[in-house]
């Protein structure tokens, strides 16, 4: 369910007679994304053709089948389609799995997103604010769809979790929404798995990271690049 709030934003965000920024939507959820993708479709683009997913000014960007990654030329792809003006008053571009997007392939796209027009809107989603790229997210309004309850209660994929916290080599200190989601990991891990020796050193890391953070001046990055190394190792415990 997509809370009565967001609804409310969205709305107003795509009925603005302005150029607005790109939203990045925020749940581990990716039902939950994909239903905010299809809510922003049916308010901007009211009609059955944008129901079947038919319309041309409803453009999704996923990965091709079969891959894990949105392409350059998935990006070119799309560039293509907006080359024209919308045939309806606004234009939806929805990236619903925006972890996904390559470098070069966000590079390619930041240019479209700072400078979209006022009848374009683009509305990413991902599972974690650290696993999109600092390009793409600092030119976006985060929006997280579940509170820090909701989240805890949430079903969690240890292994999405675990391959979004392993891929992307920390620029600064974790955010506290971050930690959680990584002591979330332990914990449902320990549930599903048992102990084992990686995870003993995970908790190890984590806590020794806890305590230089709580130290002026102490090495963030040094914890942080421990903490990364010791996520990788558990990642590749998963079946």
């Amino acid at each position: 369910m997509i809370p009565d709030s967001v609804r409310t934003q969205i709305r107003s965000w795509i009925d603005s007679t302005y150029a607005e920024q790109p939203i990045l939507a925020i749940s581990h959820n990716q039902e939950q994304l994909e239903e905010l993708c299809a809510f922003a479709i049916a308010h901007a683009l009211p009609g059955k053709q944008s129901a079947v997913g038919n319309h041309p000014d409803a453009i999704m960007i996923r990965a091709e089948d079969g891959k894990k990654t949105i392409s350059v030329k998935d990006i070119k792809a799309f560039k293509a389609t907006i080359s024209s003006r919308p045939t309806s008053g606004k234009r939806i571009v929805c990236i619903p799995q925006a972890e996904q997007l390559l470098p070069e392939s966000a590079n390619m796209l930041l240019k479209t997103l700072e400078e979209s027009a006022v009848s374009t809107r683009f509305l990413l989603g991902s599972p974690a604010k650290r696993s999109v790229l600092t390009t793409i997210k600092s030119r976006c309004i985060v929006l997280a769809l579940s509170d820090e309850e909701e989240v805890k209660a949430e079903p969690i994929d240890i292994l999405q979790l675990l391959t979004t916290y392993s891929a992307i080599r920390p620029t600064g200190p974790y955010t506290d929404e971050e930690l959680r989601d990584i002591e979330r990991i332990l914990h449902a891990y320990a549930m599903q798995y048992g102990s084992n020796m990686q995870l003993a050193k995970m908790a190890t890391r984590l806590k020794e990271y806890y305590k230089t953070a709580s130290i002026p001046g102490g090495n963030i990055k040094l914890a942080s690049d421990i903490l990364l190394a010791s996520l990788t190792e558990l990642r590749n415990t998963v079946q």
